[in-house]
């Protein structure tokens, strides 16, 4: 449906048309779920291109299309490329939508995450406070939105060591995955992993500091 709407979209008002370009990054986020990956970059590209020709590079629509593209190129592998379309994209928003927009959270916080894989502790860190911070403010402690910001930075945290922290942030967010309203069971479980993991590190941590006391 999405591809025949956009035919018939180009051949009605044009490759240029605003209503053709939005059709046209559907279509690549269509292509995308049907893991398309490939033909979705190309399409992804293409929108991106017709957005900054009708509104120029800085408008929303470039940020938003550019925030898709690069989940495609996480996808397909090429993070020095996503991570480079996250950063532009986060500029765009930041300045168009503002610091707090939910398009802009989200953003962020997928350029944190995918700065987390790539080992980037140091870059992710900010990005992941800031995120959890503003959608405690817009949404509370219990919403299940913000439990999933704790299970992100908890997870960080874990890989630096911080365990305490991290452990208080992944028990927060488990109990919010196991209650009724989130039903959240497998999220919930993956929290109880990080928190296994914290627990047998910092035991490991204290028997070594034990055995070099005895030194």
């Amino acid at each position: 449906y999405t591809e025949r709407a956009l035919r018939l979209s180009q051949q009605k008002y044009g490759k240029r048309a605003d209503r053709t370009i939005k059709l046209l990054n559907n279509f690549g986020m269509r292509q995308r779920d049907l893991g398309r990956l490939s033909a979705s970059e190309a399409t992804m590209r293409e929108a991106i291109a017709g957005y900054s020709q009708i509104y120029g590079s800085d408008h929303q629509q470039v940020g938003s299309s550019l925030q898709n593209l690069a989940l495609v190129l996480t996808e397909r592998g090429k993070y020095d490329e996503a991570i480079t379309s996250y950063r532009r994209a986060l500029e765009i928003l930041d300045a168009k939508l503002g610091p707090t927009h939910v398009t802009t959270l989200v953003t962020r916080g997928n350029l944190g995450r995918l700065y987390t894989e790539r080992g980037n502790t140091a870059a992710a860190l900010p990005l992941l406070r800031s995120v959890l911070e503003e959608k405690q403010k817009k949404l509370g402690d219990t919403h299940p939105t913000v439990a999933t910001s704790r299970q992100n930075l908890g997870a960080l945290l874990l890989d630096m060591q911080k365990y305490d922290e991290s452990s208080s942030l992944l028990s927060q967010a488990k109990d919010v995955f196991r209650t009724e309203e989130s039903n959240r069971l497998g999220d919930a479980a993956l929290c109880q992993s990080y928190l296994g993991i914290a627990s047998a590190e910092q035991k490991k941590l204290a028997d070594s500091l034990d055995q070099f006391g005895q030194a």
